[in-house]
């Protein structure tokens, strides 16, 4: 299991929305083919989640009881406030392991 703490960059754009079936989402372009690997993650405060800048309709916290199953390879994440602060980063997911991003937004700027 992989754990990521760090502050985040301000990130450009939204993207479309995107329907969500089991919290799974289909591959992104630069990810490996295979079984899925597994996105845990919380940030203060609560944010929406948006991977490689589609809507998951999903905020955080999202527990490992509840993991959001991702193509292996490298995948863009944003996190969007209420307040509409928006933060990104990368995560790399690895097929059959979980990969965790906790992060304080509020010490990012």
């Amino acid at each position: 299991m992989r754990t990521l703490l760090f502050g985040l960059a301000v990130f450009a754009s939204l993207g479309q929305p995107l329907a969500i079936a089991d919290a799974t989402l289909p591959e992104s372009k630069g990810a490996a083919r295979g079984a899925p690997g597994y996105l845990v993650t919380n940030t203060l405060p609560w944010a929406r989640v948006y991977i490689d800048g589609r809507d998951t309709a999903l905020s955080t916290p999202i527990a490992p009881r509840r993991h959001l199953a991702l193509a292996p390879g490298r995948h863009a994440v944003m996190f969007v406030t209420d307040g509409g602060m928006r933060y990104e980063t990368s995560v790399l997911i690895t097929s059959g392991q979980e990969s965790r991003l906790i992060i304080d937004l509020t010490r990012s700027n």
